[in-house]
């Protein structure tokens, strides 16, 4: 499971989410949707964090391509 770019996706998703909804329709909707994202975000955190081994370096690493002809990478990663 890519978790980092998952914690980075749902945040991202929901700011979307929330801009998108129509503030006329139901004024206390984009303030639920927030929570319900934020609740999201801190569940997968937490599952995140128990899963983490304190003596195990650098964990949850994830390295993709971006720009192949550079060389260069996207490399996400938690070191303590």
């Amino acid at each position: 499971m890519p978790w980092l770019t998952v914690l980075l996706a749902v945040p991202l998703v929901g700011s979307l989410v929330v801009t998108s909804v129509p503030s006329r329709a139901n004024p206390l909707l984009s303030k639920q949707i927030a929570l319900g994202v934020s609740l999201l975000t801190l569940v997968l955190t937490v599952v995140m964090a128990v899963q983490y081994d304190a003596n195990g370096g650098v964990q949850f690493t994830e390295d993709d391509v971006w720009i192949r002809s550079f060389g260069a990478h996207y490399t996400r990663g938690v070191d303590g």
